[in-house]
């Protein structure tokens, strides 16, 4: 799905269209639950709080006011919800649950493969990197969502991308 296409339904979806948001959800669900499961580990709490974000999607739809800026908007809130998650849940360690460690890739996609070599950035590069690489947000899209210029959105990609070469390369080293 194009971005107009995605603009389209976001106005048709403002104007009370429950199939734009249903489309909507088919499209980027998928998206959502799998950066949320990398984070918390445990589907059945990806998929309440991916949950949760349509659900306030649905209901704030009307507040968007620049519908080219959806797909940052729903990260956003994606994030947001996210962090409620982890303050109300008192920062519990939450094991992984092995019958759900390969939940999200039925895709096909070899996202997941690149998962184990983001674990070696740190945080903000790693969730730069996720939004950018793994997400298909642009540059404008991560800075917005994240809320930081899109020169600093440039350098943590620059960063992440000097060290992902260089664990590579030792790895091929070995």
């Amino acid at each position: 799905m194009d971005d107009l296409e995605i603009e389209i339904l976001v106005l048709e979806a403002q104007m009370g269209s429950r199939s734009a948001v249903q489309k909507l959800y088919e499209h980027f669900n998928h998206s959502l639950k799998k950066y949320v499961y990398v984070r918390v580990k445990n589907k059945m709490i990806a998929e309440d709080i991916t949950q949760n974000v349509w659900l306030k999607v649905y209901r704030r739809i009307n507040r968007l006011n620049n519908v080219s800026l959806f797909k940052s908007w729903l990260f956003k809130a994606l994030i947001w919800e996210l962090n409620d998650w982890y303050r109300k849940s008192n920062r519990e360690v939450l094991l992984p649950d092995p019958q759900n460690e390969h939940v999200y890739e039925t895709d096909g996609s070899k996202d997941f493969d690149l998962f184990p070599l983001l674990q070696q950035l740190d945080s903000s590069e790693r969730e730069t990197a996720e939004l950018y690489y793994v997400n298909d947000l642009s540059v404008r899209e991560v800075s917005l969502v994240l809320g930081v210029p899109e020169g600093t959105i440039k350098s943590r990609l620059h960063r992440a991308r000097t060290t992902l070469k260089a664990v590579i390369e030792k790895n091929e080293r070995k």
